[in-house]
């Protein structure tokens, strides 16, 4: 069955609990998809992530659910940035800029 959750307008479909794709919700500006992937490589590979800077919120799939855990559990609170779990993202949302 298919979830719907949603962070600053940005709607993600599928399921939460079976993905390793995080939400990430007050980036600071200028934000763009190579200092996500900065800030977040350091915890596992990275499959793919998207940033939406005019909602201030970005997701970042990791090719595993243990490596989304652990960058949850390390950047949770930090740094002015609130992630949680969110299902895997459409490949072309609007409005996102996403890379591989």
């Amino acid at each position: 069955s298919v979830a719907a959750s949603s962070a600053a307008g940005v709607v993600f479909a599928g399921d939460p609990s079976e993905t390793a794709t995080i939400l990430v919700s007050g980036l600071e500006p200028p934000m763009s998809p190579q200092r996500l992937r900065t800030q977040f490589q350091g915890y596992g590979t990275i499959a793919r992530l998207g940033v939406a800077p005019l909602l201030r919120v970005g997701f970042v799939e990791f090719d595993s659910r243990t490596d989304a855990e652990a960058a949850l559990s390390g950047l949770d609170g930090k740094k002015g940035l609130s992630l949680t779990f969110g299902a895997r993202m459409p490949p072309n949302a609007d409005g996102v800029a996403v890379v591989r």
